[in-house]
């Protein structure tokens, strides 16, 4: 053996990741433990755990000694994203949005903008107090993976307002009155490098992401069980040098998400607990389209788990808590065995194997290993109104809730997660629909579900994945508790496809 060497000078080590499926010790009070959410999707999920092959000693992961999973916990989530389509595909698709607290020491010294403080809106379903506040920003013309050493950017100023929301004199909603406050010292929100964003008509930047967790004594509660706010984040700077080149802070953008788009607030220009958005303006961007911030806000207080009362289908007793008894599961493929992985299904709170109210087909259900089913049911389509006319569902509809394990610390508040359905052949169904809600239209409806790179159903040869975003399109309660609410089911007809048969 001999140290790995290439045809050009350096040196080289392998690219891998180490895990475990154990949470860490719950840190003391005294210490700050930085989270470690990245700018992609998967900063809410778990990393993959294997799923145990089909051997006769393979045993199902013990959940009978559950432990509280620690945070911290998704109370709102919208990071950066990627453009597949941008010529710098893998940079963040935005730029950075200059944000100025306290413009003052800067007089007579050009700015790149107008002085403002950026804000944008999120909406908090519950109580639990803001804890955390984590976002991504960039220093103009900067392209290192280091920080500039002249920002002269010494800290940031971040506030939480309450809402004023669009009317029909006010064609625009934008922050109220402050009602928390931070000043944080640079130092202190573990600035890290994590790529670059581009946009047309903007340079190319080096992205930094940034995680403030607020001391216990000054952490943020909200009046109202529900309440849309507003977050805003601006840079303090130093006592400038005239001659020393500035590389100013900007708050890194990304397209809209959430009610209305981003604002900039002109006035007051210094803002403090009690003062009152005077001025401002929506945001615009360099190319069209509407633009909201990158951040997410967390707490360390985790949601509160519901209490299954459904009785298991088939009755006797639900070995895995999934809503279905073990004696039917049993009577699934494979005997008992629906995704032939080695053990039971009933012994996975993962997997649910049901028989459909259509025909009797028994449908495999196959979730993430960290979280588990509950509440699985069949529903007849027929029963329903509205049923769209030009769809046929062969199985009927499939009704669950999906949650993190206990034990684990998989689907958070906001994450996303998948659930496999395997269907009896290997033929693949013509549609997906569900009967619920949705932002858009909260009563309950039928609409057609399919994948849009974020949310919706994969059609496949003998499965469906179901791609989920806790509280987005797909989650019937519309919430970002950690619960995954689905009622749907594959659509087709028996001429295109044909191989659908009774197990």
């Amino acid at each position: 053996a001999h140290p790995l060497i290439d045809a050009i000078s350096g040196e080289w080590d392998m690219a891998f990741e180490i895990t475990t499926n154990q949470d860490a010790p719950t840190p003391t009070p005294t210490e700050q433990v930085p989270p470690t959410a990245t700018p992609t999707k998967t900063a809410t999920q778990k990393p993959p755990t294997a799923t145990p092959t089909s051997t006769a000693t393979s045993t199902p992961r013990p959940t009978n000694t559950p432990t509280e999973p620690t945070g911290p916990f998704l109370k709102w989530s919208q990071p950066p994203k990627k453009n597949p389509n941008s010529p710098m595909p893998d940079c963040f698709w935005g730029w950075d949005e200059f944000s100025i607290f306290d413009p003052a020491p800067f007089a007579g010294i050009p700015l790149p903008d107008t002085p403002h403080i950026m804000a944008d809106d999120f909406l908090c379903r519950d109580k639990r107090p803001i804890t955390d506040i984590h976002w991504w920003g960039s220093y103009m013309n900067w392209q290192a993976i280091e920080p500039p050493p002249n920002s002269n950017v010494v800290g940031f100023h971040i506030g939480i307002w309450r809402d004023v929301p669009k009317t029909a004199a006010n064609p625009w909603s934008h922050p109220g009155k402050m009602i928390c406050e931070w000043n944080v010292n640079r130092s202190n929100v573990n600035e890290k490098y994590v790529g670059c964003d581009f946009i047309p008509g903007k340079p190319l930047d080096s992205c930094f992401h940034y995680d403030f967790l607020i001391p216990a004594g000054q952490w943020c509660y909200q009046p109202e069980q529900t309440a849309v706010l507003w977050v805003s984040i601006s840079a303090i700077y130093g006592t400038p040098n005239p001659g020393q080149q500035q590389y100013f802070w900007g708050w890194k953008t990304r397209e809209h998400y959430f009610n209305d788009v981003a604002v900039k607030i002109f006035i007051p220009q210094a803002p403090t607990v009690g003062s009152i958005f005077q001025q401002g303006q929506p945001l615009t961007g360099p190319v069209p389209g509407e633009w909201d911030m990158a951040f997410e806000i967390t707490t360390n207080e985790p949601g509160p788990t519901p209490t299954p009362t459904q009785t298991p289908i088939g009755g006797g007793a639900d070995d895995d808590g999934d809503g279905i008894s073990g004696a039917v599961e049993d009577q699934g493929p494979n005997g008992g065995d629906g995704n032939n992985d080695g053990i039971p299904d009933r012994n996975q709170p993962n997997v649910a194997s049901l028989p459909n109210p259509i025909s009797g087909q028994h449908l495999i259900l196959v979730g993430d290993p960290t979280t588990m089913f509950s509440g699985v049911n069949g529903v007849d389509p027929a029963t329903l109104p509205g049923l769209p006319a030009v769809q046929n569902f062969p199985f009927g509809l499939i009704g669950f809730e999906n949650q993190s394990n206990p034990s684990m610390k998989g689907l958070l508040p906001g994450g996303s997660t998948t659930v496999e359905i395997l269907l009896p052949s290997s033929d693949q169904p013509d549609s997906y629909y569900k009967y619920g809600r949705t932002a858009d239209r909260p009563a309950l409806h039928w609409y057609e579900f399919l994948y849009d790179g974020e949310t919706g159903a994969e059609l496949l040869p003998g499965k469906v994945i179901l791609h989920f975003k806790d509280g987005a399109r797909g989650d019937n309660d519309l919430l970002m508790n950690g619960i995954i609410q689905d009622p749907g089911g594959p659509s087709g007809g028996p001429s295109s496809i044909p191989g659908w048969r009774v197990y």
